[in-house]
């Protein structure tokens, strides 16, 4: 029965339900969110006086993609919204869960690595309704940047904190096209929300004093 069970959750077939229920789960609450001012709805607002005012947002990432959704399904953008932080929300979990089978490769079973990704993307903040009748919604983290614009961030930080790392420990002509793709996940990262590369670039920085000072080819490989 418990080989029977774990054969189950390990199947493709449970993979996509999870990713499917999660979806759902966060359209129907990021949806909820546009009915009534929540940061969705100001976000909404934002991107609507982005393209119709010429609003200046120093992070229009997010927006971009709205305004694109909307233009390519004909839909508003109170639909596109919720439809993209449910989307979002899959891939920022499909590239946790290959950064952490990367690194922890080997287990015997694939579920775990699907619920490591789960656990590690739905950690959320303490909602008192009595205290706060908006529970913060969108990206599930608890942080003090509590705003969609997280959402599209967290895989692009994910991708570029990987390829860093990557390239920082071995670079080579090999993987120049990593690091290339990696450059790029965090200029879209900067786009979506630059408190993460100002804080980004602040730890390499200080992981390189503390344990590489004296290392050249680690410094050239961080400015490259």
């Amino acid at each position: 029965m418990r080989r029977q069970i774990l054969r189950v959750l390990d199947s493709r077939a449970c993979e996509v339900l999870v990713y499917l229920a999660i979806f759902v789960l966060n359209l129907r609450l990021c949806f909820g969110q546009t009915q009534r001012f929540s940061d969705i709805t100001a976000h909404i607002n934002f991107t609507a006086r982005i393209f119709r005012e010429g609003f200046y947002l120093p992070h229009p990432f997010l927006h971009y993609l709205v305004h694109g959704g909307s233009l390519i399904t004909g839909m508003p953008y109170t639909f596109i919204m919720p439809v993209l932080m449910g989307a979002l929300s899959i891939v920022s979990i499909m590239v946790c869960k290959a950064a952490i089978k990367h690194y922890r490769p080997g287990l015997e079973h694939e579920s775990a690595y699907l619920f490591a990704a789960v656990a590690a993307n739905t950690v959320v903040a303490i909602f008192l309704p009595f205290y706060n009748p908006r529970a913060y919604l969108g990206q599930w983290s608890p942080n003090v940047w509590h705003n969609p614009t997280m959402a599209p961030l967290k895989p692009l930080a994910i991708l570029g904190f990987w390829g860093t790392i990557d390239w920082l420990c071995s670079p080579s002509r090999e993987r120049r096209r990593n690091a290339w793709l990696t450059s790029l996940c965090l200029l879209a990262g900067t786009l979506a929300k630059p408190s993460f590369i100002i804080c980004f670039i602040l730890a390499i920085g200080l992981f390189l004093l503390a344990f590489h000072l004296k290392d050249g080819r680690m410094w050239r490989s961080a400015v490259l």
